[in-house]
């Protein structure tokens, strides 16, 4: 694995580390959706690291 995606749940202090491969948004999506919004759905608030992977322009 080449990278690690740390999912932190502040309200009830839990952390979720996830070893990846690449830096594919798609894939982290889905692994999002597997480890976390099955089991919390969809959280209020989502702060990134606004790294150039995840930022669009129009």
């Amino acid at each position: 694995y080449k990278h690690i995606l740390i999912i932190v749940n502040k309200f009830i202090k839990i952390k979720y580390y996830m070893l990846i491969t690449t830096l594919n948004a798609l894939k982290l999506a889905k692994q999002f959706f597997k480890r976390v919004y099955s089991l919390y759905k969809y959280p209020n608030i989502i702060i990134f690291n606004k790294s150039t992977q995840f930022i669009s322009t129009f």
